[in-house]
């Protein structure tokens, strides 16, 4: 694991990752152009003197977006295919390993089992599979 490279930029009001980002996953090699914008984590400001977006690592926030925008799938290794419930899964387990703590990590990962359909259904170009079910 390595931290991506990333800046605010405000006319985008988005982060963009500021070169390439490859990180190996399961067998897979999955990469992100330079260039791409996201959110990094969506925590509403009203709770944020509990847990804000930039407390939630940097790759786990990145890939989540990734997956929840092309329903699952990955760009740079289109056979791999996940559910929602597997890239939830997949911020979990890198927010662990970017050190974030076991009850920020869980909290925030609550959240999006919770309400993560709401961003996935807008974001997904693909998400025509029922949401209960991911």
């Amino acid at each position: 694991m390595s931290t991506p490279l990333v800046y605010y930029s405000p006319s985008l009001k988005a982060w963009v990752l500021g070169e390439s980002h490859t990180v190996g996953i399961n067998g897979a090699t999955l990469c992100i152009r330079e260039g791409y914008r996201f959110d990094m984590a969506s925590v509403p400001r009203l709770l944020w003197p509990w847990i804000s977006s930039f407390e939630l690592g940097t790759e786990a926030p990145l890939l989540h977006d990734v997956g929840y925008q092309n329903g699952g799938r990955w760009p740079s290794f289109p056979e791999l295919v996940w559910t929602r419930r597997q890239v939830d899964r997949l911020f979990l387990h890198i927010m662990r390993d970017e050190g974030v703590g076991r009850c920020k990590r869980t909290v925030a990962w609550a959240a999006v089992r919770l309400f993560g359909w709401l961003a996935y259904r807008r974001m997904s170009p693909s998400a025509a599979a029922p949401h209960a079910a991911n």
